[in-house]
């Protein structure tokens, strides 16, 4: 408590260095970052914010700005966030997220996110590092960088979005995601026009790139990413998206869930999407979805659905792995090259 009046009493505009330590918080129950403010902690591993071992079932967000959610242009960075989550208890956990334009997260580590319910038809989704332009109708330039998301916890189907943006020009940018033996995550995402999303490493993951939000996404670059042990390093669906580059990606395609499909890219039916770029990536198979050395049934390099404008060349992709094509106009592929690279 002591914790959060502090920050609560600090004003818009401050830098706050937060020492060494481990603060227990009550998160947004009981302070959020205000406009212009930059929380600065001394360093992953070394300044860590925690939410109390007694759980509440208020705690929401370790990290969020008061409603209704107007405050902009915050910086946090050097510390880590411990949901702290408590077996045996029924709750959804959350990590940090931001509003509006100009918002920056950079080496920042989120632990023990979780989300438990009673069953499978309880369905809760868990979010780890997130900007959002809500309330505004559009946000400009966050970013999302060099942070770490993992030790996420679950039951059943629930999901954790680990790192996503909703703003025109987001950046997610050298980020590390790993599982931790749950393949429930879904590691990036964002939503807007002119973002970037390079040079991320995802391990365990259900998905690489995930969207599934009405809104969509126009000039959209993924690039430069290792998506390690996935079941789809692609995966879009329920928007209309416009000029998509997804290149020079290392993907390594494992899942054993039979409820869910295996795709170096999932171009998701009922929408349209219009001129996508597929050029210079790797897919390879784990152990999982090889049989006697040939892809088992039903795994995909591409499997796009009412596509306009599909260009996929240069890639280099295990032998025998396929592509379904339902409903696609314009394509032209060339997929010679060297053979996929090995997991590093």
């Amino acid at each position: 408590m002591n914790f959060d009046a502090i920050m609560d009493s600090l004003p818009a505009n401050a830098t706050i260095h937060l020492l060494g330590g481990t603060f227990e918080t009550t998160g947004c129950l009981g302070w959020g970052p205000k406009t212009g403010q930059t929380i600065i902690g001394a360093g992953i591993n070394s300044t860590t914010l925690r939410f109390p071992t007694r759980l509440d079932p208020k705690f929401k967000w370790l990290i969020e700005p008061h409603s209704p959610y107007h405050q902009t242009n915050i910086t946090v960075s050097d510390l880590t966030l411990d949901c702290n989550y408590q077996p045996g208890t029924l709750i959804t956990l959350n990590g940090i997220c931001l509003h509006g334009s100009g918002n920056t997260i950079e080496r920042v580590r989120l632990v023990n996110a979780a989300s438990f319910t009673k069953s499978d038809r309880d369905y809760s989704e868990s979010f780890g590092i997130i900007i959002g332009k809500f309330p505004y109708p559009f946000a400009t330039n966050n970013v999302v960088k060099d942070c770490i998301v993992s030790n996420y916890l679950c039951n059943y189907r629930n999901n954790l979005s680990a790192i996503g943006i909703t703003s025109d020009g987001g950046q997610i940018l050298n980020n590390l995601v790993v599982s931790g033996g749950c393949n429930y995550v879904l590691a990036t995402g964002c939503i807007g026009k002119g973002c970037l999303v390079s040079n991320n490493v995802t391990r365990g993951c259900k998905i690489g790139y995930h969207s599934d939000t009405s809104g969509g996404s126009t000039n959209l670059t993924v690039s430069h990413n290792e998506f390690l042990d996935c079941a789809c390093a692609f995966f879009v669906a329920n928007s209309t998206n416009y000029d998509l580059d997804f290149s020079s990606n290392n993907i390594v395609l494992s899942n054993d869930d039979p409820n869910f499909s295996t795709e170096g890219m999932f171009f998701c039916p009922p929408v349209a999407f219009t001129n996508i770029v597929v050029v210079g990536n790797s897919v390879s198979l784990g152990p999982l979805n090889l049989k006697n050395g040939a892809p088992t049934p039903g795994v995909n390099f591409i499997r796009a659905n009412n596509v306009s404008g599909l260009n996929i060349h240069d890639n280099s992709v295990a032998a025998g792995l396929r592509s379904v094509f339902v409903n696609c106009a314009g394509m032209t592929t060339n997929n010679s090259g060297p053979p996929p690279r090995p997991n590093p």
